[in-house]
């Protein structure tokens, strides 16, 4: 059977936070069997979106990132939600911070799990009688908001991202939403959760007064006092919930500042937004360094990207930059996926803001285990970027494996790309190509979705190389309603594509005035193949030529063929040093 890629270990010096009780046990591969389509089924194994704010981070990381203030020509936060090419090269921004500990993402488990275990509702609802005793541990009441809250800007996200047409601004999964929530747009039970939760956290934050100067809120703050005085000032920097915390950037402001001096390292990343969008870059740099010296990976992943880029008054370095970087990486977390996404881009030289870096840049530059780097010491061995024995392929495979395990949409996506076209180190595998579409797709990538309406066009045999994966058969119904999903957000290849399928008859009946009003949406989008479609089908012919079902399905399976053989003649052993494959199609429909 087909059998998922080995999930990415977890830092040893990383600790693990105590409220493993709220999670849901990880997503388990689907098994495949010829009579069953697995396929068909990925949607139901996700956990069921619910909604939220801006999600809080844990110690370590960062919230919603606002826009690069002055001076700043790209911002490695905004990233758009659905990549426009097989390889997307913008990741978004990170999430909000959460706890003066670092709480480390779930360690992956012995299953054959794709994505990490994210909060469970039925958990979370269990827990609200307990939770709201006045005798329990205050501790414990944050520890459980936390989760709440991550849940509902998750889902709160993710609504967004599948009702935007694509080309228009998404907020990356880690900015903060400002402007009150929609109720409506929730599940009950989420609402439910929230109604507890923000003022459980208000009282917890109460005797520290909102707005006032740190320096007479922070005497005798305990860990939990802090965390809960920043996530008071999440609702005040995004009024999500103006019937319990107004809108109020200034309160907010001082509330990040009280709460990472009060303990909550993650504070510092949104102090140093702030300042960034203020366009004091001095004030900035010095508080991304201060919460990375604490394990921030938003902090480190902001400072990395600084000096890559040459932002917050650094000049560009990248033999500083990547060490940085690498350790963001490393300790990317659920609210912080993308720094492990943007650093494998780095490794492939497909990350577009600057150009190639060579391999031989990152094999002379050793790793980090803290910021700022310790003294080295003769007698202390140094780990290069690039470890004897492996390349920037099989680096790069690592940390995308990490971020797609961590619920990132543009890494998942690459990683279906990946196994559908067998691009090095990758071998062929359509259940796994299916499996990480399947996942993108929940996660809002519209490019997804199209995807697997051609992978059910045709179906799949499975891998010759391995006689134990199973293929699926073809389903024409599930590639309509696949390309249905991305046409409704605009996307000018699935508009051809419904075009396509009412003209020949694809999980429908054949209707050309149904083709010749997908066709024109695809021409308005920018489609080029939809004008010459159109031409024929509005010709003054009785009876125009109409496209070939089956010979473009023989083109498509000739492409996966190509993969399959490309995966038998080209052994993916280490170290593989990086030749790229060009797939040479034949352009038929842009689609």
């Amino acid at each position: 059977m087909s059998l998922p890629p080995p999930v990415p270990p977890r830092p040893a010096d990383l600790r693990h936070d105590s409220g493993d009780s709220h999670y849901d046990p990880n997503i388990v591969s689907p098994r495949p069997h010829r009579t069953d389509n697995p396929a068909a089924k990925l949607d139901d194994l996700a956990p069921p979106p619910t909604f939220s704010f801006p999600a809080p981070f844990q110690g370590g990381g960062a919230m919603s990132a606002p826009a690069g203030g002055p001076g700043t020509d790209w911002s490695p936060w905004n990233f758009s939600a659905a990549p426009r090419s097989p390889f997307p090269n913008p990741p978004p921004a990170p999430p909000t911070p959460a706890m003066p500990a670092h709480r480390p993402s779930p360690a992956p488990s012995a299953s054959n799990s794709l994505t990490a275990a994210l909060p469970s509702l039925p958990t979370l609802l269990e827990a609200l009688p307990s939770i709201t005793a006045p005798s329990l541990d205050p501790a414990l009441k944050i520890t459980w908001a936390r989760d709440v809250f991550f849940l509902a800007d998750r889902a709160h996200h993710l609504h967004i991202a599948l009702t935007t047409p694509v080309g228009q601004a998404v907020p990356s999964v880690s900015d903060p939403i400002v402007g009150p929530m929609p109720l409506s747009a929730l599940e009950p039970e989420i609402v439910q959760l929230i109604t507890a939760a923000v003022p459980l956290v208000l009282l917890i934050a109460a005797p520290f007064p909102p707005g006032q100067p740190y320096q007479q809120n922070t005497q005798h703050m305990e860990a939990c006092q802090a965390e809960a005085v920043y996530m008071r000032a999440v609702l005040a920097s995004t009024g999500a919930h103006p019937q319990h915390v107004a809108f109020n950037p200034k309160a907010a402001f001082r509330d990040f500042e009280s709460a990472a001096r009060g303990g909550y390292a993650g504070a510092w990343f949104r102090l140093g937004r702030d300042y960034e969008t203020f366009g004091d870059f001095k004030h900035a740099k010095e508080c991304f360094e201060r919460g990375a010296k604490l394990g921030v990976e938003s902090c480190l992943y902001r400072l990395g990207m600084a000096h890559l880029l040459g932002q917050l008054t650094l000049p560009a370095n990248t033999s500083l930059a990547l060490p940085i970087l690498q350790r963001a990486a490393i300790l990317a977390s659920l609210e912080c996926p993308q720094p492990a996404y943007v650093y494998s881009l780095l490794l492939l030289s497909e990350f577009a803001s600057i150009p190639p870096i060579p391999a031989q840049t990152f094999a002379s530059l050793s790793a980090i285990s803290a910021y700022p780097p310790p003294p080295s010491h003769p007698s202390q061995p140094l780990t290069p970027l690039i470890p004897l024995g492996s390349s920037p392929h099989l680096e790069s495979r690592h940390h995308l494996e990490r971020a797609a395990y961590l619920h990132y949409g543009p890494a998942q996506y690459k990683l279906g790309h990946a196994y559908e076209f067998a691009d090095p180190p990758f071998f062929f595998d359509p259940l796994l190509s299916v499996q990480y579409y399947s996942l993108a797709s929940q996660n809002g990538e519209v490019e997804a979705d199209m995807a697997l309406s051609k992978w059910f066009l045709c179906g799949s045999t499975g891998a010759r190389t391995d006689p134990s994966t199973s293929g699926f058969e073809k389903d024409e119904g599930l590639a309509l309603t696949f390309a249905q999903k991305a046409s409704a957000r605009n996307l000018a290849s699935a508009h051809f594509a419904m075009g396509y399928y009412a003209e020949v008859g694809v999980g429908r009946p054949a209707s050309v005035p149904d083709a010749i009003h997908y066709y024109t949406l695809a021409a308005q989008a920018g489609n080029a193949d939809a004008n010459q479609r159109l031409e024929v089908l509005n010709s003054s012919n009785v009876q125009p030529k109409l496209l070939d079902k089956g010979a473009h399905e023989q083109r498509l399976e000739r492409t996966r063929t190509m993969a399959q053989r490309r995966t038998e003649e080209q052994p993916m052993s280490p170290p593989y040093q990086g030749r790229k494959w060009i797939i040479r199609i034949s352009r038929v429909h842009t689609w």
